[in-house]
């Protein structure tokens, strides 16, 4: 039994965005991580 899989992370690649508090108007500095895709395969024998 095994099996492939392909988890992602961020796929529209949307920076991250931090509030401080409850002002919705203020942000802490935007990062960008970008997109992050790992791909394997998982084989019993």
């Amino acid at each position: 039994m095994g099996g492939l899989f392909l988890p992602g992370r961020n796929l529209t690649d949307e920076p991250v965005r931090l509030y401080p508090g409850a002002m919705r108007d203020w942000t802490i500095p935007n990062d960008r991580y970008g997109r992050t895709v790992y791909a394997g395969m998982q084989a019993k024998f």
